[in-house]
């Protein structure tokens, strides 16, 4: 990897001037609620906008300078799920690592790659939030962007709340062991999110189907996702009907 001596650039030192003092105040605000956070639909109004100029600009085959300042470490989530105690968005408090508490959560818009995996998550209380994985990349069977796509759930292990890079807030991934990904029937997952039989527009042949072609299509994280994201229960009627006849 090469390196190159930025001492003597003004502009960047400048920038990197603005960001230590912007770590220092946010350090400032450990343990704060804040109560400026944007409503959600702002924040997906945002985040598809910067969606959109990054995927425009990519077209394009524009160079962007992309910068993510590292985080303290911090260890991983090692408690079991059933052991930590539920939080909403509205009750998470800056530069705190919730130690002991789970948040659960819905991906509210397709995601974004620029040095994470970012998206805007939501809870069951209709609070909005930006989501950023890291430690996540594009490999000869997955996109990136794959890995986290508008609708999928997940309880995200004593997450990491800070102030962003923006002077927004967000939530910040660095352990993916932290996620635990659930299926929509999934008995943690609130009832107004839970799909109901009647509004499906797809049976379980036809999710067969789907799968099968990713899988020929060499993408078997696709094919493994359409499982692990459908509720259990979506059988067909000619199913029903085998299984009589079997009983």
């Amino acid at each position: 990897m090469e390196f190159d001596d930025i001492s003597d650039n003004r502009e960047w030192v400048q920038l990197f001037g603005k960001q230590k003092d912007a770590l220092q105040a946010a350090s400032q605000r450990r343990g704060e609620q804040p109560r400026d956070r944007k409503p959600r639909e702002q924040l997906i109004s945002e985040f598809m906008g910067r969606r959109m100029a990054n995927d425009i600009a990519m077209a394009q085959g524009k160079h962007q300078i992309q910068q993510s300042w590292v985080a303290p470490p911090y260890p991983p989530s090692t408690a079991a799920s059933h052991c930590l105690q539920k939080l909403f968005i509205k009750d998470l408090r800056l530069e705190t690592h919730h130690r002991g508490h789970y948040v659960l959560l819905r991906a509210a818009t397709p995601s974004m790659v620029m040095t994470a995996v970012m998206v805007i998550m939501e809870d069951e209380k209709g609070h909005g939030m930006p989501f950023q994985l890291y430690q996540q990349k594009a490999d000869a069977y997955r996109t990136a962007k794959d890995v986290i796509q508008e609708s999928h759930l997940c309880i995200l292990k004593e997450p990491y709340f800070k102030v962003q890079n923006d002077g927004g807030y967000g939530l910040r991934v660095d352990h993916v062991g932290d996620l635990i990904w659930l299926s929509a029937d999934d008995e943690r997952v609130p009832a107004a999110w839970k799909p109901r039989i009647s509004d499906l527009e797809i049976d379980a042949m036809q999710l067969k189907d789907e799968g099968n072609r990713a899988l020929k299509a060499g993408k078997p994280y696709e094919a493994g996702g359409m499982q692990v994201h459908t509720p259990s229960y979506l059988i067909t009627t000619e199913q029903i009907d085998k299984d009589k006849v079997a009983k």
